[in-house]
């Protein structure tokens, strides 16, 4: 299926030639796999920044919009 409105890959550098998109988006995040909870938290609440963001971007999310606001800091 295809062209999807957005492809997004995090980090890795890889492009996804096979997969038809109008917007291929690089996210350079770092891997979380092996960080501390507190930095693991900070990479997946940048994440739902950027998620959001995107939506907002392609019109499916009104800016206004907070059922899809990132996650409060961890405690």
């Amino acid at each position: 299926p295809g062209p999807y409105d957005a492809v997004v890959t995090m980090g890795c550098g890889d492009q996804c030639p096979g997969i038809q998109a109008h917007r291929q988006i690089q996210w350079e995040l770092p891997d979380p796999k092996h960080l501390p909870p507190e930095q693991f938290n900070q990479i997946r609440d940048q994440i739902a920044v950027l998620v959001h963001q995107l939506l907002v971007e392609l019109g499916v999310l009104d800016p206004e919009d907070a059922s899809l606001e990132p996650p409060l800091p961890s405690c």
